[in-house]
């Protein structure tokens, strides 16, 4: 899928008029984790959001020294981090690959 095409197809974009994707999509940046690589951790700035091109994501809390809560995993298509970016505000959670996963930034 083009960049325009995916920024289209997420929500905070769908009303976006074409000729604002194509500015925006030009600040897309490819980035590759591998499984088990943190995205980002709880209360780190949240200076991007996310994109999930392919593989998986998932979101969790740790819950005392051993306790982790996976709170959601994010597949192909779905977007994470954009509440943190645009309220800025630390991140809430931890964000780690959970197979070799391609996002855009």
């Amino acid at each position: 899928m083009n960049k325009p095409s995916l920024l289209k197809s997420v929500f905070i974009f769908e009303e976006i008029e074409d000729n604002l994707l194509n500015e925006l999509s030009k600040q897309l940046k490819e980035v590759a984790f591998k499984s088990g690589d943190i995205v980002f951790k709880e209360n780190d700035r949240a200076d991007s959001f996310f994109i999930v091109d392919s593989g998986r994501v998932t979101i969790s809390k740790q819950l005392g020294k051993e306790k982790e809560k996976i709170l959601i995993v994010f597949t192909p298509g779905n977007v994470f981090g954009e509440m943190a970016f645009f309220s800025d505000s630390p991140r809430t959670a931890t964000a780690k690959a959970s197979m070799d996963s391609k996002l855009w930034k």
